[in-house]
């Protein structure tokens, strides 16, 4: 797998070249901010309060599990979590609930266009740099609801997979090989 940090500047990227999330890009005079990295909740409550742009992607972090089939490399299994962000717009909704749903449509729209960057990426481009070796049959969202009670969205999961060279047993990593010491 790529570096964390590689994956996080790959969705970076890919908001800013985004036009409805547009993260960077200068718009009457201000620059969006629409990319944010969850480090804690409260991050995420006082960006959306104060300086966030919507819609927005919030970058959750990442899981993983390795897969053996005893053939070959094992695999990295890793899944990449987002949510995809809208704030309800009262003044041109004064009817909540049409604005809650206006956000749900504006943040599917954010998502469906970033996967379908990836998807494109992906089909032009191949997999390079190890990242996002990913089908869109392991991509998976679900309704997000009432975040500090304005925020409506998409959590989405993208899972992909790729062998891990790095499980490759090196000696050279250890003071002692495995032939060396018994561990009981």
């Amino acid at each position: 797998m790529s570096s964390f940090l590689d994956r996080a500047n790959y969705l970076k990227k890919i908001s800013h070249y985004s036009k409805l999330i547009g993260h960077g890009v200068v718009v009457n005079g201000e620059e969006r901010n629409s990319f944010h990295r969850l480090n804690e909740q409260e991050e995420l409550i006082s960006a959306c309060n104060n300086w966030g742009h919507f819609p927005c992607v919030v970058h959750i972090g990442y899981d993983g599990r390795f897969t053996d089939n005893k053939i070959g490399l094992a695999k990295n299994v890793m899944s990449t979590h987002l949510y995809f962000l809208s704030i309800v717009d009262h003044d041109n909704y004064p009817n909540k609930a049409d604005g809650i749903e206006n956000a749900y449509d504006e943040s599917y729209a954010a998502m469906i266009q970033f996967i379908a960057f990836m998807k494109e990426d992906i089909e032009v481009h191949g997999t390079k740099s190890s990242l996002f070796h990913f089908t869109l049959s392991g991509a998976k969202y679900d309704m997000l609801s009432a975040i500090e009670g304005k925020l409506y969205g998409w959590y989405l999961i993208i899972t992909d997979e790729k062998p891990e060279t790095s499980l490759a047993y090196n000696s050279a990593c250890y003071y002692k090989g495995v032939d060396d010491e018994t561990i009981n």
